[in-house]
């Protein structure tokens, strides 16, 4: 059923552009990162789509888990974290959260795949090892 994830895709295409717009006339760090959280969404959602379309390939599968299992919650954290303490963070927060997340898409770029189960099971068929479960359940 691809239904409900290119519904998903659209509504956060849509949230995204409507906070890309606010972040140009009103500049804000949380309206940027809740931006980019929704571009991000929308990239898992639009794989899922594509995936259950068309077939999954190696690439799609790790687009879907980087972004829709490991990195929109973080960044949507990140995002309530500028707007709860305006000024108030450190100033290195924005870059740790870069390195975390270049962190995360090297283990996910670099996790095998069982090449045999990817076009029954998609994205499942990502092997999780126990640095991938950790930065999932971290960010």
């Amino acid at each position: 059923m691809i239904a409900f994830p290119a519904f998903a895709a659209l509504v956060a295409a849509l949230c995204a552009a409507s906070l890309v717009w606010d972040a140009i006339h009103r500049p804000r760090p949380e309206r940027i990162t809740w931006a980019l959280a929704f571009i991000i969404f929308a990239l898992a959602a639009g794989s899922e789509v594509i995936g259950a379309t068309l077939g999954w390939s190696p690439v799609l599968a790790r687009i879907y888990y980087l972004c829709g299992a490991v990195l929109v919650v973080g960044v949507l954290a990140l995002g309530e974290l500028y707007l709860l303490f305006p000024g108030k963070l450190p100033s290195f927060t924005t870059g740790l959260a870069l390195l975390i997340a270049a962190l995360a898409a090297t283990v996910v770029w670099s996790a095998p795949i069982d090449q045999q189960r990817l076009q029954a099971d998609g994205w499942h068929a990502i092997e999780r090892g126990p640095v991938l479960i950790a930065l999932a359940v971290a960010l």
